[in-house]
Order: structure tokens, then C-alpha cells, then sequence
């Protein structure tokens, strides 16, 4: 059931995948299994960070914070800590946030997964470590092509068209191709929650060189298709662009 809440998120139908996601918690606690519910809780806070429902994804991963001491589970000990790192950054406790990201990482550097350095990333360009943000970002990606992992690449090329932009204007033309990546692996994965974000951030670039028909078109075909979470913030910004270019 988590992982069908993340596959439907992923797929576009955001209210689908909070019923899910609702669902495999209640399951999970029934089970009075700690593990389960670790996994349930490490895939619902998944769930809530990218359709952007803070206040559930703060309470996930605190629960799941003080289940992963009492039961000694390091995975998801680092899962937390990045994530708490991430929200700190967020708030504009830059330094505050990547000190922990990298203590995170330190401290559980013989726990395997590859996910930590996207967090890492992150918390990096929001404290204004671009370089090794991008660096970061480039070695995920070099690790995606060599091992066919996709999950999570379209992402890797969407971040970093952003990165881009917002730190190096004078490299709008490789952004521009990061955007066209993220669309192109969005769009062979069915993908439309991805397909969303990348069209929204190509069509902000499209609007700011004067293309503004282009950006209209491009984002207005992919929400359209969207017809439930609504409310979701990522199709509100959508929607206030489209607005905009009318």
C-alpha cells in the first residue's frame, strides 16, 4: 500500500495516493509490528515532502525519528536526520541545516542507499554551497546512468535546470536542455507529477526569454490533465503561471 501511494503520486493522482498513503499507515499500526510501521512512516513522509503537505510530513518524520532510536534502525535514523536538515534549510537556518545533513551523513556512512546525497545537495544550495550542490548532483546522475536506476533522475535534471538558472544565469541554454531531459524521462515513465514540475519550470524560463506562447502551451497540456489534487501547491503555482500568461 506505500508503495502504491508513491507509484500514484508519481503517476499523477495526488488524492489517490493521500488515501493510500492514509491507508497503509492505519494498516501498519494494526500489525503492532515496529518495522512495518517504520516503512509505512518513511513512505507517507516520501508522500507528504513532494506534494508539499508539511505539516503531516513534519509529523512523520518525527514519529518515525523516535521509533528508529528505540529500534536501532540506521536507515531510517539517516532518513530523518536529512529530512530535519532539509525543513531547517528551508526555513532559512541555512548553516543550522547543513551542519546536520552532514553530520547525517557521517554518522551513518556504512548505511547503504544513495538518496542522502540528494538531500545533501539540497540542503547545499539553499546555504550557498552551489558548486558542490551541482557536483552532487552530477555524480547522482553519473551513478543513474550507470546502474539504470531512473527513479529518481528526471528530478536530478529538473533540480538542476533550477540550479542553474537561479545561480548561473549565464548557463540558461544547458538549463534549458536539463528542463527538456526531466520532460523527455517524465513523459517515456508516464510520469505527470514530474512532467508538472519540469513544465512549470521550463515555462517560467520560456516566459522570461519572451516565449511566452510556447510556456502556455506547454504547461496548459500538462495540467489539464490533472483533475484531482487541486490544491496540491505544485499545480496552485502551476495555475497562477498559466494565469499569468493568459
Amino acid at each position: 500500500m506505500s508503495y502504491l501511494a508513491f507509484d500514484l503520486l508519481v503517476l499523477g493522482y495526488l488524492d489517490q495516493a493521500a488515501a493510500r498513503r492514509n491507508e497503509a499507515l492505519v494498516l501498519a499500526r494494526k500489525t503492532n509490528h515496529p518495522y512495518a510501521l517504520a516503512v509505512a512512516l518513511s513512505w507517507a513522509s516520501l508522500v507528504d515532502q513532494l506534494r508539499g503537505a508539511q505539516t503531516t510530513y513534519v509529523e512523520c518524520l518525527t514519529e518515525l525519528a523516535t521509533l528508529a532510536r528505540q529500534q536501532r534502525y540506521p536507515v531510517f535514523s539517516r532518513l530523518t536526520e536529512i529530512g530535519f536538515a532539509r525543513i531547517l534549510c528551508a526555513k532559512g537556518k541555512t548553516a543550522e541545516g547543513l551542519a546536520r545533513a552532514r553530520r547525517a551523513i557521517s554518522e551513518h556512512a556504512t548505511v547503504p542507499g544513495r538518496m542522502h546525497l540528494f538531500g545533501l545537495a539540497v540542503c547545499c544550495e539553499r546555504a550557498g554551497e552551489v558548486d558542490e550542490a551541482l557536483q552532487l548532483l552530477d555524480r547522482e546522475l553519473e551513478v543513474a546512468n550507470a546502474t539504470g536506476e531512473r527513479y529518481y533522475q528526471a528530478e536530478l535534471h529538473r533540480l538542476k535546470g533550477e540550479w542553474l538558472l537561479a545561480h548561473r544565469p549565464a548557463c540558461s541554454a544547458e538549463a534549458e536542455n536539463c528542463y527538456q531531459h526531466a520532460l523527455a524521462m517524465t513523459r517515456e515513465q508516464q510520469a505527470k507529477y514530474g512532467e508538472l514540475r519540469a513544465s512549470v519550470g521550463l515555462a517560467r524560463l520560456w516566459r522570461d526569454q519572451g516565449k511566452r506562447t510556447e510556456a502556455r502551451d506547454l504547461l496548459a497540456s500538462i495540467y489539464g490533465w490533472f483533475t484531482e489534487g487541486l490544491d496540491t501547491p505544485v499545480l496552485k503555482e502551476a495555475k497562477a503561471l498559466l494565469d499569468e500568461l493568459a
